[in-house]
């Protein structure tokens, strides 16, 4: 069973996750998430590179053209390896960032689930992020906007025959502007100084 979901012009419901301060400690660390930062969207949707971790994250509710229910969840993270190391070797092998994506999917009706994982290094067109816009990729799974936009794609495949078994291929517009949450833009991971993220989602 092949199954295709496409949707265009539905809801937007996301969690994009980054650490967007501006504060470094040294020109060789990474910068830590603190209170004061103001974004700017649609810019701020993109990439942070000055920071080591980000993720961006999808899942909503879609239905076939048969009315079928699904539920879905689209994620992609980046994580730095080391601050101005795309400085220090300029290499296009240099191995700068890593990219992590996962892909689920939930068929309501009949109880059944799918989910897939990629990991690529941010080589050779491999993986990417920009950080002007959003447009995140690993491999051929994708997220890319055009205005508030938001196109998604993404594919499940067999691990036997490698036959695509199920894809999504959305148009996700927002109903309602960034909120950011947390206090002063800044959600506690924990006790210590920098351990925390700007957190804004999207939601319906």
């Amino acid at each position: 069973m092949r199954i295709l979901l496409s949707v265009t012009f539905a809801v937007l419901a996301c969690a994009v996750v980054v650490s967007a301060s501006e504060r470094k400690t040294s020109p060789h660390e990474f910068v830590f998430a603190l209170p004061g930062y103001q974004f700017s969207f649609p810019q701020d949707h993109g990439s942070h590179n000055s920071f080591q971790t980000e993720w961006w994250y999808y899942s909503g509710q879609v239905r076939s053209g048969t009315g079928q229910a699904f539920g879905y969840q689209l994620t992609f993270f980046r994580h730095g390896l080391e601050p101005n190391l795309l400085q220090a070797n300029p290499s296009r092998w240099a191995m700068t960032h890593l990219y992590f994506a996962h892909f689920a999917l939930t068929d309501i009706h009949n109880s059944e689930f799918w989910y897939a994982e990629k990991l690529s290094r941010a080589t050779m067109g491999k993986a990417g992020a920009d950080s002007d816009r959003l447009s995140v990729w690993v491999d051929n799974w994708s997220v890319d906007t055009d205005g508030w936009t938001h196109y998604l794609d993404a594919e499940l495949r067999s691990t036997e025959t490698k036959q695509v078994l199920a894809e999504i291929n959305f148009e996700l517009v927002p109903e309602k502007p960034p909120i950011v949450h947390g206090t002063e833009g800044i959600s506690k991971k924990g006790a210590k100084h920098g351990q925390a993220s700007h957190y804004y989602s999207m939601p319906r």
